[in-house]
């Protein structure tokens, strides 16, 4: 958890918040998010100490917007049959119900900063879906920029 905390420390410092601060839009496809569920829910290391850590990691820099794809892990591992497993992906099904579980207590606590895509759909789908979610605030974004 500590090695994720400060690799996750390092991009803060050195690119995400650069990036915020020159007006940049940032997209990460993990977070502290990720930590908490896959240390707390599925490790269960305690949730408090993973929150203390990430706030300290991340200055308290949350995101605006998180989009989970949720299906039930027994479709996302079949869906994952021709890529090398990591070490997260050789766990039992428990561990990945606990992963998802975890996901979907997240969602529940901050509803308003997260989209959650049915993932069990064609991939051409959840990517429209995604783009759906995502150009309008892109656009604003632009416009913001733009108008001054």
């Amino acid at each position: 958890m500590f090695l994720f905390a400060t690799c996750r420390a390092h991009i803060v410092q050195d690119i995400i918040n650069p990036s915020l601060k020159a007006g940049n839009i940032v997209i990460c496809d993990r977070f502290a998010d990720s930590t908490t569920v896959y240390q707390g829910f599925g490790r269960g290391l305690e949730l408090k100490m993973i929150e203390q850590v990430n706030n300290i990691a991340t200055g308290g820099l949350k995101p605006d917007m998180t989009i989970l794809i949720d299906m039930p892990p027994e479709r996302s591992l079949q869906r994952k049959h021709n890529i090398q497993e990591d070490r997260f992906e050789r766990e039992d099904i428990s561990f990945h119900h606990k992963i998802r579980n975890g996901y979907l207590e997240l969602v529940r606590q901050e509803p308003d900063r997260w989209i959650v895509i049915n993932g069990d759909q064609p991939i051409d789908d959840i990517h429209r879906v995604i783009w759906n979610k995502v150009s309008p605030l892109l656009a604003n974004k632009h416009l913001l920029t733009n108008d001054g």
